[in-house]
């Protein structure tokens, strides 16, 4: 519906993210520190499922529940980029599971909040069980999973008063983690936010392995 136009993450937090919390099949950990930083930060630690649009209030709450998701997204969709994000490079190695690379961002409009940038690890692909409405689906398929960051939950600063035209250069480094993880259905995400609200600018993703 949306292309490429929408990157989507997944949180598995609270208590229904609990291994065993299901049954005796529901042994995996999706959890992460950076989930429920987000959860408990912005989604006030609400019944699930619970979503963010850019971390944006839609119709005077930051978390929606699913019935104006794609009405919030549409909102977000039509207004102007302030800032766009390019991957530079992006390196990962398969002995040490280290990551590293570099990402261009480029302000649209002049942008005088302090902004940050998260590097957020993401994986596909994922199979294991999930209870859907009742029904135990052993072989699903878990996309877009939050794994963690390279660089904490709330990133890196990239300062203040960045004027229309003007770029920066932002290297990350970090290790992929959980040792389980599949870099080869992974992503990483490079996510420009406002530091004081979260909001999100822009978000862009490259894979960990081209």
């Amino acid at each position: 519906m949306y292309g490429d136009r929408v990157l989507v993450l997944g949180l598995h937090v609270g208590i229904f993210a609990q291994p065993g919390i299901w049954g005796p099949d529901y042994t995996y950990d999706f959890r992460s520190q950076a989930s429920t930083d987000v959860y408990t930060a912005l989604a006030n630690n609400l019944p699930l499922p619970v979503g963010l649009v850019n971390r944006k209030a839609y119709q005077g709450s930051v978390p929606l529940y699913s019935g104006t998701w794609a009405s919030a997204v549409d909102a977000e969709l039509k207004k102007t980029p302030r800032a766009g994000i390019e991957f530079d490079t992006i390196t990962y190695n398969t002995s040490t599971r280290a990551i590293s690379g570099s990402v261009t961002v480029e302000f649209l409009s002049t942008i005088t909040e302090e902004l940050s940038i998260s590097f957020f690890t993401v994986e596909d692909s994922i199979i294991q069980p999930q209870l859907d409405n009742g029904v135990d689906i052993l072989q699903y398929n878990h996309m877009h999973v939050l794994r963690g960051s390279l660089n904490s939950t709330w990133g890196q600063s990239i300062g203040t008063d960045n004027a229309a035209g003007s770029k920066k250069t932002i290297t990350f480094s970090g290790t992929y983690n959980p040792t389980d993880a599949i870099p080869e259905n992974s992503f990483v995400y490079a996510i420009v936010i406002n530091k004081a609200t979260k909001e999100v600018v822009n978000v862009e993703e490259a894979h960990m392995i081209n």
